[in-house]
């Protein structure tokens, strides 16, 4: 039996959790040789030999505590329920201590082409300009277009950098402004693109050239119909790490006017370049932020 249900109460009252069974004799190959892998893989964590397993002292505890890993459950749903990023917070020493003591477990990787579905971030907003952010599964489009945020600019933290070109290995690439249907090398041209997000249109967006920091941008500012503003999910207020800021903002094209948008989180880079049929480092120096184009 595997699977991931915890003794949570999540886990116990609200989710619908999931196992999976695996049955077979034991005359067949195909299953003693499973059962002989995961033993392979699981021993040293079973054997207490690998250093992801630590006795827990008051030592240990307090560390845990201190780094915001160990929380009341109370407090450990509503932190959730916000995505909030308090570990990021964490003073510099103690975070060395703990991430130096246990040892991260690496795992397979699945082939090639099964990395597609990845979980984007739903933001809500709720009242007095907050918002609740919740996770959902979902595929990469092909044809879409994806960039790394990085810690954005602008005191609302809405302004994403565009490339003008890109380059990896060594080889200059298009930039990711080219996506917008912007010509690259015309700094007087400029357009506003409607942004749709979780079933909302965010109209107004501006794409431009900066004479001041000789860049292109786009300015995540759009506001809806009933007068929702972006710039409430991108605002830092909202939350330790602001809506936008580390993530990875996945474009995919419905029109030259309007661009369905992704919100995901920044770990989930190598997962992009793996299923991308070109990437690249935004500009010359090709050290800009990561870019690419799902194959």
């Amino acid at each position: 039996m595997i699977g991931s249900s915890n003794l949570t109460q999540s886990g116990l009252f609200q989710n619908i959790e999931a196992s999976v069974g695996i049955d077979f004799l034991n005359t067949n190959k195909a299953g003693t040789e499973f059962i002989a892998n995961l033993y392979d893989h699981y021993s040293t964590i079973v054997n207490l030999e690998h250093k992801s397993c630590q006795q827990l002292t008051n030592e240990i505890l307090d560390l845990l505590v201190e780094c915001k890993i160990v929380l009341p459950e109370k407090v450990n749903w509503e932190k959730n329920n916000k995505s909030s990023k308090e570990f990021k917070q964490v003073d510099a020493n103690s975070k060395s201590k703990l991430l130096s003591l246990f040892e991260k477990v690496k795992v397979k990787r699945p082939p090639k082409g099964y990395s597609k579905v990845i979980n984007q971030e739903i933001p809500v907003p709720i009242k007095n300009e907050e918002v609740s952010i919740s996770t959902s599964t979902t595929s990469l489009t092909s044809g879409s277009m994806w960039i790394e945020t990085r810690k954005m600019t602008g005191g609302s933290r809405n302004i994403l950098d565009l490339s003008k070109t890109g380059k990896r290995d060594g080889v200059e690439k298009d930039g990711s402004v080219s996506y917008f249907e912007v010509t690259p090398n015309d700094a007087s041209t400029s357009k506003s693109i409607d942004i749709h997000l979780d079933g909302k249109v965010y109209r107004d967006n501006p794409i431009l050239f900066a004479e001041a920091n000789s860049n292109w941008r786009i300015q995540l500012k759009g506001i809806t119909d009933d007068g929702e503003k972006l710039t409430t999910i991108s605002n830092p207020h909202l939350g330790l790490a602001a809506g936008f800021v580390d993530k990875i903002l996945v474009f995919t094209k419905i029109d030259s006017d309007n661009f369905k948008m992704l919100i995901v989180d920044g770990e989930e880079l190598e997962k992009f370049t793996e299923n991308s049929s070109d990437w690249a480092h935004g500009g010359r120096g090709g050290v800009g932020r990561a870019y690419g184009f799902i194959s």
